[in-house]
């Protein structure tokens, strides 16, 4: 099993992910764009 921290890094680069995804985007945008919405969910 893997340890705690290895979990808690894999969430702290999804949530720098899903930052540099949407960075910029106004919520339109982003509710119009099925490939942001697919990577951010």
């Amino acid at each position: 099993m893997r340890r705690e921290g290895l979990y808690l890094r894999d969430i702290l680069e999804a949530a720098d992910a899903i930052a540099e995804f949407v960075a910029g985007l106004s919520e339109r945008t982003f509710l119009e764009s099925d490939l942001v919405r697919s990577a951010v969910v």
